[in-house]
């Protein structure tokens, strides 16, 4: 059985419930394909030089549609 809970930012998640238990209940809220192996096809269509700013803090020094608004970002 699935659920939908909040995680403690308030996002929201699917559970599924693995057990029940007399006293408890064991919940997996792990992604749907997580532990799955996954294969992409992609394409690169440009490339840019880094800045020295994007060198010294180590990620991208722009704003990117991946990144969410409760400030977490793609890797």
């Amino acid at each position: 059985m699935q659920f939908e809970m909040q995680d403690p930012r308030g996002k929201d998640l699917v559970a599924t419930i693995i057990e029940i238990q007399e006293k408890k209940v064991v919940v997996d809220a792990n992604h749907a394909l997580a532990g799955e192996a996954l294969n992409f096809d992609i394409k690169i269509v440009s490339v840019k030089q880094a800045s020295h700013q994007e060198l010294s803090q180590g990620y991208i020094a722009s704003e990117s549609s991946c990144c969410e608004s409760d400030g977490g970002c793609c890797d």
